[in-house]
């Protein structure tokens, strides 16, 4: 190879180099171009998007739906929206039949812990009964659709008892216990006065917090009270007639609240907050000893569901 051949292989090289950095050059100049917009506008574009925003002030949708059980992956969701100064409200929506008394319970004191810095709007949509109108206490303003199903407010515990059956069957279970309310109720055992009694006052005890909750976030008369805690379930219509939710609508009203109550000058966008819980493997074995363990948890889940509705 001569020298000229050696000088023009070299300048195909030197601008096939230069192509290539500008090319790198204007792919970052995109990149950065994105980035700028994302960070300039993110927080406030008018759709709803699902995340939080990279930068800006927003409004958390919050979903709970399906049965109120303990739940600690949800709690310290709540325990974080509570602590992002970029949240300047929550919106939680609210599709539930019930559950535990635990559960509902947790998760109030969770939305009262956010209602201290800022406000919070429960947003009832096909069904917030019984602890899933516990929950909905823990706001600062419910709004039901007409249609709604709601309030419940009561407590109840269903305890299956197979004796009758073990007894058709030839299977007798014997027990032995350090005194007679210890393991009551018994499912394979007959229940007695003192235990059936016992157990009443546990039902009653839970309700009594119950009422008193309502009592203390809807500010109702004690006549008032009484009449719609007796269990009775409700539509959003007959809720709002009793005092227990404040508006008819959905998230249009929500934000309306907002601005005129807590004099939102500029409503910023709002954002899907969903939480994530991790999911157990499955194996043939894992699941043959889960589904025992499920048959064994069935019944001391009906204890602990003292106000699931029916």
């Amino acid at each position: 190879m001569n020298e000229k051949q050696v000088e023009q292989q070299t300048k195909i090289l030197e601008m096939w180099d230069a192509r290539v950095k500008l090319r790198r050059w204007r792919l970052t100049s995109i990149l950065f171009f994105i980035v700028l917009l994302m960070v300039l506008f993110g927080g406030s574009v008018t759709s709803d998007r699902k995340g939080p925003p990279i930068y800006g002030e927003y409004i958390a949708r919050v979903n709970m739906e399906g049965m109120i059980t303990t739940n600690l992956a949800f709690i310290r969701h709540l325990e974080a929206i509570a602590n992002d100064n970029s949240v300047k409200a929550v919106l939680l929506h609210i599709n539930s039949p019930g559950g535990t008394p635990v559960g509902g319970e947790m998760i109030y004191r969770a939305l009262r812990k956010i209602a201290n810095n800022k406000p919070v709007v429960a947003l009832m949509d096909d069904m917030a009964a019984s602890a899933g109108y516990m929950i909905a206490l823990g706001a600062d303003h419910i709004i039901a659709h007409k249609t709604t199903i709601t309030a419940s407010i009561g407590a109840v515990m269903y305890a299956p008892n197979f004796r009758q059956l073990g007894e058709k069957m030839g299977i007798e279970v014997e027990s032995y216990k350090s005194s007679p309310l210890k393991a009551v109720p018994d499912p394979f055992g007959q229940t007695t006065l003192e235990a059936k009694q016992m157990i009443q006052d546990s039902v009653w005890d839970t309700y009594q917090t119950f009422v008193l909750m309502v009592h203390e976030r809807r500010k109702l008369d004690p006549n008032q009270l009484l009449k719609v805690a007796d269990g009775r379930m409700m539509t959003g219509n007959q809720a709002l007639q009793a005092g227990l939710v404040d508006a008819i609508g959905g998230e249009e009203e929500a934000l309306q609240w907002l601005e005129k109550v807590h004099n939102f000058k500029h409503i910023p966008p709002v954002y899907d907050l969903p939480y994530h819980e991790a999911t157990p493997g499955y194996s043939l074995l894992g699941g043959a000893a889960g589904a025992l363990q499920g048959l064994t948890a069935l019944y001391k889940m009906s204890f602990a569901r003292l106000w699931m509705m029916v």
